[in-house]
């Protein structure tokens, strides 16, 4: 593992997987490589977080934020805030 400055895990358990989180995950990974931020931001798969049911989910660390009901149309909004954007309120989820 190399050290970067934000790690993004997407859920691909069963029920996550079934509302296209493999598609999510691929497509994040995509454009994370595309524009050159993968020396500074890691995607890797999960297993559950335990929120399937609102899923496909995705947690990013160092922010301990978690998105919920992610879409591969989420993905411009979620990669500008591993930018440096705003959170992408509408997909977080609060305790």
């Amino acid at each position: 593992m190399y050290w970067t400055k934000r790690h993004v895990l997407v859920c691909t358990s069963q029920h996550c997987n079934q509302k296209g989180a493999m598609d999510v995950l691929g497509r994040l990974r995509l454009e994370v490589i595309r524009r050159g931020l993968d020396t500074e931001i890691m995607v890797n798969n999960c297993g559950t977080i335990d929120l399937c049911d609102i899923g496909p989910n995705m947690v990013i660390y160092p922010d301990n934020i978690i998105y919920g009901g992610v879409t591969q149309k989420d993905i411009p909004d979620i990669i500008a805030f591993l930018q440096g954007g705003p959170v992408v309120e509408r997909l977080q989820l609060l305790p």
